[in-house]
């Protein structure tokens, strides 16, 4: 956390105010603290990675780390009536972080890897299951904590098979997005030859599984 390439995306968040970042990086400890985040990797997360599934075994064309979350088919609705939104929060902190080990490693390895690259696949989208009050609040939250505890962390989210209601749906929340987190989404419908030409921009052929366009197989 003393290091230069580290600092730089909590200076970015505030705006290279060094006191508003310093604040914020203090903030964050005594959350990582409160939270618990030191283990957070070491817990059993078998039966959310069963239902919310996602990868992080790839890498774009400058070595950043590439998350894909197949996101149309997590059920959030389940979450919310089994009372299980804390635990998906909680989860999805747990993704935040293995992604953040990761570069800490590529960057142990002397490559210089500040972010990540996010893949979400609205595939299978159901207004019922993703679109009900509380699971648009549960995602404002996520959101809110990614800002204060992973600022920058995105370099690009590139957001596929989009069906018309998504992108609707999607206006209001992109429109309460932080402007250096707002210009990383993309949002793409369902149009495969659109998509795949433009992640393989980012992300080379044998790196971008098949369904996207590319040709490394699903694990």
């Amino acid at each position: 956390m003393k290091s230069d390439v580290y600092l730089i995306r909590w200076l970015r968040a505030r705006n290279f105010n060094a006191k508003k970042a310093e604040e914020l990086i203090l903030e964050n400890i005594k959350w990582r603290t409160d939270n618990s985040m030191d283990t957070i990797l070491e817990e059993d997360w078998a039966d959310m990675e069963e239902e919310y599934p996602f990868k992080l075994n790839s890498h774009d064309k400058e070595g950043k780390p590439v998350f894909l979350g197949a996101f149309g088919h997590w059920d959030l609705r389940k979450a919310e009536v089994t009372g299980r939104f804390p635990r998906l929060m909680r989860y999805g902190e747990r993704i935040l972080e293995e992604e953040e080990v990761l570069i800490r490693k590529l960057q142990a390895e002397g490559k210089m890897v500040t972010r990540t690259v996010i893949i979400f696949d609205m595939d299978g989208f159901n207004i019922f299951q993703h679109g009900c009050a509380r699971c648009i609040n549960f995602l404002l939250q996520f959101y809110s904590s990614y800002e204060d505890h992973h600022p920058g962390l995105m370099s690009k989210m590139f957001v596929v098979n989009n069906h018309p209601l998504v992108n609707t749906l999607l206006q209001p929340f992109l429109v309460s997005l932080a402007p250096g987190t707002r210009d990383t989404v993309v949002l793409f419908n369902r149009n495969r030859a659109e998509y795949s030409k433009a992640l393989l921009k980012y992300i080379d052929y044998d790196q971008l599984p098949e369904k996207y366009g590319g040709s490394k197989e699903e694990e």
